[in-house]
């Protein structure tokens, strides 16, 4: 599906990442800042299939297995962080039905 990326700014430019690579995102406020962690999918990490990783990887390709972000003003940062979650349930629930109907077989009348 279209619209399926995630803008995050890396040395002054948006750098989009799919949903797909990302395994998770969590967020905590200490004192004045509120922190958004993003985690990636990466080898080497926690038992991460190969099935999972892009056709392009590679030994010699480098991964980013996290990216924190912090802001004092935690409105924005709360309203992404609550986007990440809401469009990662879209594309888990979309890739289960497709698994689903691709089970299914057709009959005939």
């Amino acid at each position: 599906g279209g619209k399926e990326a995630v803008l995050i700014p890396i040395f002054g430019r948006l750098v989009p990442f799919h949903i797909s690579t990302i395994k998770n995102v969590s967020k905590s406020e200490e004192g004045v800042w509120t922190f958004l962690r993003i985690n990636f999918v990466a080898p080497g990490g926690g038992g991460i299939a190969a099935q999972q990783l892009p056709p392009e990887a590679d030994g010699n390709s480098h991964f980013i297995r996290e990216i924190t972000l912090k802001a004092r003003v935690p409105t924005n940062l709360n309203n992404t962080f609550r986007l990440i979650r809401e469009l990662r349930k879209r594309v888990q629930a979309r890739e289960k039905q497709v698994a689903l109907e691709s089970d299914l077989v057709t009959q005939e009348p």
